[in-house]
C-alpha cells in the first residue's frame, strides 16, 4: 500500500472538514492515494452503481480538478467519463461531488 503524501492527506482532511459524513453519505468504499502524489481516488458504490472520483490538486493554480468515471456494472472494466472539470476551490469539493453522485448514482440532495 502506498503511503499518502501531505497533499493527499490534506485533500482528505478538507473533505472531512467540509462534510464529516462524506464517506457514509457518498458510499465511499475505499480511498486510493494515486502515484502522482497529488491525486486521491474515491471508490464509490451506491445502489449497484460504481463511480470513481479523482480529485487532483493543481499547485500552479492552487485549485482542484475533478474527474468522475462510471464503471460498467457487469464486469467493472468499461469506463465512461461522466464529469471532468478543472478549477475548483477546496470549499467547492463536497458540493461538486454531491452533485455528481446525485445525478449519476441517485444520491439524494440532502446531508446527514
Amino acid at each position: 500500500m502506498r503511503l499518502p503524501t501531505s497533499i493527499q492527506e490534506t485533500i482528505v482532511k478538507q473533505l472531512i472538514h467540509l462534510n464529516p459524513f462524506f464517506v457514509k453519505l457518498y458510499g465511499v468504499k475505499a480511498i486510493r492515494h494515486c502515484e502522482d502524489g497529488r491525486t486521491i481516488r474515491l471508490y464509490t458504490k451506491n445502489k449497484g452503481i460504481v463511480i470513481n472520483i479523482d480529485i487532483t490538486y493543481n499547485e500552479a493554480s492552487d485549485l482542484y480538478d475533478i474527474k468522475a468515471v462510471k464503471l460498467k456494472q457487469d464486469d467493472f472494466t468499461w469506463e465512461q467519463t461522466i464529469f471532468n472539470q478543472e478549477g475548483f476551490t477546496w470549499e467547492e469539493l463536497d458540493e461538486t461531488i454531491h452533485q455528481i453522485l446525485h445525478k449519476h448514482a441517485n444520491i439524494p440532495l440532502n446531508y446527514l
